[in-house]
């Protein structure tokens, strides 16, 4: 999985937007390093910053630009109000490619590490269909978004983001690789016991559609001494589909959702989780759009 950090803004007072306890460009950078670190304590991620160095201030267009290629963008802020009483956590989403379910377990995730207000997945429109924020403004990573870790603004959140980058972190990596499926370096599948309490190590050697092969290979096994055997499983999925739980996809262009409905010509140009799956219904995004679909008409991605 490949992931791209984004820490708002420049370096410097330029760059502060008001922080009561920080540079907001300043803190930003520093938390990207901290949450880069987290995500990599993950299998198989990959994490790339926009600054590499704390004076890099790339444009809004150029940052969007590089989210290609990515699987997650995350745009790093803290928020700004007159009010300085106003607090809490707010994950803006991008509507060209939403991704409704992350967005509201990393926002409540985040509000709970600060004991703050939740205040949940929002999304603003400039032009029709496109987003009002220039970084998620066509940004091709597969979900990008900008969360808004509390407002440096109020006294409380302000000391609480600086003092506190490594528990925000853990929670955000969390929420991320729950939702992504990830798992951390140096675990393994756990191991099946017998009744007698004797650790067990199976291993499987084919999956066949012609019983007649199975038979085969189970002869030759038993030949060479192996305990072998035959299980008889049936698949809900199509095996060239490979959909699962879990799996992001796109609906082709056209379908209808499974209940023969229309649906909105958004719908096409996003990216989804497969949150549920029974034999041909799959049902995406359960948090977010909620849609069942014929599984022959998703593509994976």
């Amino acid at each position: 999985m490949k992931i791209l950090l984004d820490a708002g803004h420049g370096a410097g007072k330029a760059h502060n937007r008001g922080g009561l306890y920080y540079n907001e460009g300043d803190n930003n950078f520093y938390y990207s390093l901290v949450l880069k670190s987290e995500l990599e304590k993950y299998q198989n991620v990959k994490v790339n910053l926009v600054r590499k160095k704390i004076t890099d201030n790339p444009s809004l267009a150029q940052r969007s630009a590089m989210g290609s290629g990515y699987d997650l963008f995350l745009s790093l802020h803290s928020n700004a109000f007159s009010d300085p009483a106003a607090n809490g956590t707010t994950i803006i989403d991008s509507l060209e490619r939403p991704n409704t379910a992350l967005a509201k377990d990393l926002s409540k995730a985040i509000a709970d590490t600060f004991g703050h207000r939740n205040r949940g997945a929002v999304y603003k429109e400039g032009q029709p269909g496109y987003n009002w924020y220039g970084v998620l403004r066509f940004n091709k990573a597969g979900s990008s978004m900008i969360v808004e870790h509390g407002f440096h603004t109020n006294p409380k959140d302000c000391l609480f983001f600086k003092n506190n980058h490594i528990a925000v972190a853990v929670a955000s990596a969390k929420v991320i690789a729950k939702h992504y499926g990830l798992k951390l370096k140096g675990t393994t599948s756990k191991p099946e016991s017998n009744q007698g309490g004797e650790v067990m190590y199976r291993v499987q050697v084919g999956a066949f559609k012609v019983k007649g092969n199975a038979d085969k290979l189970l002869k030759e096994l038993k030949s060479k001494g192996y305990d072998a055997y035959i299980r008889t499983e049936v698949d809900s999925i199509p095996a060239k589909q490979g959909i699962k739980v879990g799996s992001r996809v796109k609906i082709k262009q056209g379908a209808k959702s499974y209940n023969g409905t229309g649906l909105s010509s958004f719908v096409y140009r996003n990216t989804y989780t497969v949150d549920q799956l029974k034999n041909n219904r799959a049902v995406l995004d359960t948090k977010g759009i909620n849609t069942p679909v014929h599984i022959d008409d998703l593509i994976l991605v």
